[in-house]
């Protein structure tokens, strides 16, 4: 059973990706593979972490071997001070070149994630349109939407639908057109009465409804 193992720095951001319970079961994992060299099985996020921290523990394990021979040779040869110096500086350069690379990593990782993340704030953010591109919208589409109104409309509301923000005011504008098309066309209403048929009478049919025999003579008197 090992006595210790080195715990490295660069390790702390894929610890702290992880949820408490995936980072809890990854230091079991950790402290159960150097004290007794069994792997255990795990799974999602820590099972990557733990690959990653496996092989740098097995580099360290292997230096210290290099190291410990070599401080042997030296003690058996004499002048093993000078030596071990060698080796000491020799793992100390290790130990800075695979901190730098890891640095170097990490920050790439960053960068990445940072442009990606700006570039996806980019395609999301929503800008209020103006009344001209309603309009021009409106247009293309041939649809009776007034622009002013849709803009005066959206605009009192905070640019929302609803409780939430925008996101596509070319969808809320194809939302009125499906509406507007969707009501019915209102007819004039007809007071009663207006609702009569219009007909031309002759002068015998006009006469025989009244029940006269000369219409205009019954007119003169």
């Amino acid at each position: 059973m090992k006595e210790w193992f080195k715990a490295r720095n660069i390790w702390y951001g894929g610890f702290m990706a992880l949820s408490d319970a995936e980072a809890g079961r990854l230091a079991k994992a950790l402290w159960t593979y150097t004290a007794t060299g069994e792997e255990a099985e795990l799974s999602g996020n820590e099972k990557g972490c733990f690959a990653m921290i496996r092989f740098t523990l097995q580099q360290d394990e292997a230096e210290r071997g290099d190291l410990s021979e070599k401080r042997r040779a030296a003690g058996s040869k004499g002048g093993s001070q000078r030596v071990a110096n060698q080796a000491n500086a020799s793992f100390a350069s290790n130990e800075v070149a695979n901190q730098a690379n890891a640095t170097n990593k990490n920050k790439n990782i960053d960068i990445k994630e940072t442009l990606l993340t700006e570039s996806k704030e980019k395609r999301t953010r929503f800008s209020p349109p103006s009344v001209e591109e309603v309009a021009a919208y409106c247009k293309e589409r041939g649809n009776k939407i007034n622009a002013q109104t849709f803009v005066d409309f959206y605009s009192a509301k905070g640019w929302k639908v609803g409780q939430n923000p925008m996101k596509d005011w070319r969808a809320c504008v194809r939302t009125w057109e499906q509406r507007d098309s969707a009501q019915p066309v209102q007819k004039p209403r007809v007071l009663r009465a207006q609702d009569y048929e219009q007909r031309d009478w002759k002068e015998a049919e006009m006469a025989e409804k009244l029940g006269v025999d000369d219409l205009f003579k019954e007119s003169a008197s």
